[in-house]
């Protein structure tokens, strides 16, 4: 405290000049000013002193900042000093509530309640909806700066709601992989950052492992790893290992678990041979993987995964699905949402799907349920070596069909394809004796199967009717 004096001399005016390193430049300052100013040096290295970080990190837990600068990561690394048991950590380890999943029954008054039984669903969804406020896209015709000036003067409203999600309600059943399908701006992404509380809804609510998102998003946020589908908060000059020790220090994981615990979700994901390798210089398809491996440190029992496999190979793909299928729900037990463009994915690896479009729920049940609300007729494709009028004729005649299309081979001449819409499978051995009967050759007979890839368009596009039922 006395050497900050050192450079201070009183004059006849009461004025106190402080000299700042050059000699001949001098501030005038009265004590009071120099007063406030060695008050705010103190406090200032007390700061520092006592624990400049997690102070920032408490800050930053205040707006959802998942880490700090690319400076301060370095800089905490060289002096080692980030978090020490002293401190509250950011994020602390998930912990079962004490009532999992139970609930108060909403019939019993305010004076009490009694809990329901516990639930085997670790995310409820209940009319869940979404706005945002964007800026209107104005016409052709209201461009130009006298429409310009005539909207600041009249204050007209240029700017108006987007719902992203709309009453949405569904449960997810614990170990399940729940996919979430639909167009872009369907509200999938929205759906994600609402239920790990980086968006607050308008109304409605969700229970994520018994714990209400807009009463606890603490407690929320414990039972939850998320990975988005950007690539955010890594230090691009630290190493995969040395990036999971910093963001386990975060998650308040015990020093002497760090390691081993690291090293575990690295080999989980197939890391183990990068452990090393600065986080800058891995792919795509490994940056992907770390973010699962930051996702599963703290062992959340319930994941986020807002299209995972986006960017990665074939391989790496399917080695990633059956990664979260077998180990992580088969033998960990969690529970999995899951995101996707990509419809042979969802149908290989999900139990259930939704489909949203334009933030409504349009579907909800099995691949093959879905499959089925889309089909509208029984369909057999037939490839013959021929197809005249007369054989044409023959099928239609033929009980139980419906209608018969033909088309010819671009890349084989000579081979037609039958589309034949029958009313029943019993049919299709009819089908077979009649082409044999009329003299062609019959060289593959299979039932037309529908898709997810086309129950998704239909109902998103095709099915006009289903959807305002749904309204």
């Amino acid at each position: 405290m006395g050497g900050a004096f050192l450079s201070i001399s009183c004059g006849q005016s009461g004025k106190v000049p402080w000299q700042l390193g050059n000699p001949r430049r001098f501030i005038d300052w009265n004590f009071r000013s120099v007063g406030l100013i060695v008050l705010g040096r103190v406090f200032l290295l007390t700061v520092i002193h006592d624990g400049l970080v997690p102070w920032l990190l408490k800050i930053s837990r205040m707006h959802g900042i998942l880490g700090l600068s690319a400076a301060a990561g370095r800089s905490v690394w060289q002096t080692g000093t980030m978090l020490t048991r002293a401190h509250e950590p950011l994020i602390t380890p998930a912990e079962p509530p004490t009532l999992a999943c139970a609930r108060l029954d909403p019939a019993v008054g305010k004076g009490g309640g009694s809990l329901l039984a516990e639930t085997h669903c670790p995310i409820e969804l209940s009319r869940l909806t979404k706005t945002f406020t964007v800026k209107k896209q104005l016409q052709e015709k209201e461009l130009g700066l006298v429409n310009l000036v005539k909207r600041t003067v009249l204050r007209k409203r240029t700017k108006e709601k987007l719902t992203a999600l709309n009453e949405v309600s569904f449960k997810v059943e614990k170990g399940e992989i729940f996919g979430l399908l639909g167009p872009n701006g369907a509200g999938k992404t929205t759906l994600v950052k609402t239920l790990c509380t980086l968006l607050w809804p308008n109304s409605g609510t969700a229970l994520i492992n018994g714990y209400d998102i807009r009463k606890y998003p603490k407690e929320t946020r414990r039972s939850l790893g998320t990975v988005l589908d950007i690539h955010m908060g890594w230090y691009g000059r630290l190493s995969c290992r040395q990036n999971l020790l910093f963001y386990g220090q975060l998650f308040g994981l015990r020093a002497g678990d760090l390691n081993s615990k690291a090293k575990e979700v690295m080999e989980l994901v197939g890391l183990s041979e990068k452990a090393d390798e600065w986080q800058q210089k891995l792919s795509t398809g490994m940056k992907r993987k770390l973010d699962l491996a930051r996702a599963l440190l703290p062992d959340p029992p319930i994941l986020l995964l807002d299209e995972p496999t986006l960017g990665l190979d074939v391989k790496s793909a399917r080695d990633f699905r059956g990664m979260v299928r077998d180990r992580l729900c088969g033998e960990m037990g969690k529970t999995v949402l899951w995101t996707t463009h990509n419809m042979e994915e969802a149908n290989k690896i999900c139990d259930r799907v939704a489909i949203l479009h334009k933030g409504r729920l349009l579907a909800l049940g099995k691949p093959d349920g879905i499959k089925q609300m889309a089909k509208t007729a029984n369909v057999v494709v037939a490839e013959v070596d021929r197809a005249d009028k007369s054989m044409v004729q023959a099928m239609e005649d033929t009980p139980g069909v419906r209608a018969v299309s033909s088309t010819e081979s671009k890349v084989w001449p000579g081979l037609y394809t039958l589309r034949i819409e029958i009313e029943d499978r019993n049919a299709v051995s009819a089908i077979s004796a009649a082409i044999v009967s009329s003299g062609a050759s019959l060289y593959s007979l299979t039932m037309e199967e529908v898709s997810l890839e086309d129950a998704l368009i239909w109902m998103t596009e095709g099915n006009q009717g289903m959807k305002e039922d749904r309204k």
